[in-house]
Order: structure tokens, then C-alpha cells, then sequence
């Protein structure tokens, strides 16, 4: 990254690898410039949301990695426990050395991943985005990339990270 001083990084994570490779980069920006890093994750949206807008699939496969049936309707405390898993869960994901003298948060969001992480800089004034990613395909210019996406989305500095291919 450049050596600009920023105040509070965002990482949105799916706990994926390529996620995992943007935390060491974030925390390293964030140690050299005393700023705030946000670890964010996204939770799909009410199985409602979905009705009758081609996402059926999307969210069958979400609720099956989770183990829930797919039409299951979540009440107000299910709602708070996936929450509270998923902040659990981002608190598993950063290493102690990175994070000794970085102030982290946790936030989750529920929703359009594009559409939330945008209404969190909104909110957070966050102002720099790491997210990690895969190496560009055969075809990158039919198919635009998370990074791409939420680039369109937001005017925050993003920073990609890919993972090395060792």
C-alpha cells in the first residue's frame, strides 16, 4: 500500500482464503498508520428478500453451508445468534501479532454484500477498503470482480491483495 496515513481500514470478509490474505496487509497498514481496522462480514438476506428474485439458488447454498433448510424463517433471537456467531467468527480469524497495537472491530452486516459494505463507509467513514481476491481469469473483462463491483459502488480507495500462488 502506499504510504498515505489512514484512520480506519475496512476488510469485508467471506472467511475465504483470499480474504484471509488481505488481514496481514490491513494490519500492517493500519500499525504504520495508527488507524482502526474492521473486519466485516455479511450475512445473505431474510429468505423473504429473496422470494421471486432469482436468488432461490443463492440462498439454498447458503442456508445448506450453514446447515439451515432453506426456507427456514429466522425469528428476532436466531437472527442475534448467527450474528453473534459470525462476530465469533471474525474474532477467530486475526492473529494476535498482527492485532497487538491495532484497534479492532467486529461488524456484521445482513443483506446485498455490495449494498452493505457501501452503507458501512457510508456510516464509519472508513478511508481504505482491503479486499483480498483471486487472480484475474481468461475473460476479466466479462465478468467484474467483487473488488470491481464495489469500486462502482463506493468512491474509498480499494487496495487488492492476492494471494501468492507458493
Amino acid at each position: 500500500m502506499n504510504d498515505d496515513r489512514y484512520k480506519h481500514v475496512l476488510v469485508p470478509t467471506n472467511f475465504t482464503p483470499e480474504c484471509r490474505a488481505a488481514y496481514r496487509t490491513a494490519f500492517a497498514a493500519a500499525r504504520a498508520s495508527g488507524a482502526t481496522v474492521t473486519l466485516f462480514h455479511v450475512l445473505p438476506p431474510p429468505t423473504s428478500e429473496f422470494a421471486g428474485n432469482g436468488l432461490d439458488a443463492f440462498r439454498m447454498l447458503h442456508r445448506a453451508a450453514e446447515r439451515k433448510s432453506a426456507y427456514e424463517q429466522s425469528t428476532p433471537e436466531q437472527a442475534a445468534a448467527e450474528r453473534s456467531r459470525a462476530v465469533s467468527k471474525l474474532q477467530n480469524e486475526i492473529s494476535k501479532e498482527w492485532s497487538d497495537s491495532v484497534e479492532v472491530r467486529f461488524e456484521v452486516g445482513r443483506g446485498n454484500a455490495i449494498s452493505e459494505i457501501a452503507r458501512f463507509i457510508r456510516s464509519s467513514n472508513a478511508d481504505v477498503i482491503v479486499v483480498g481476491g483471486s487472480r484475474p481469469g481468461r475473460l476479466p473483462s466479462l465478468v467484474r470482480c467483487f473488488a470491481d463491483r464495489l469500486a462502482l459502488a463506493t468512491p474509498v480507495k480499494i487496495v487488492r491483495v492476492v494471494p501468492s500462488l507458493l
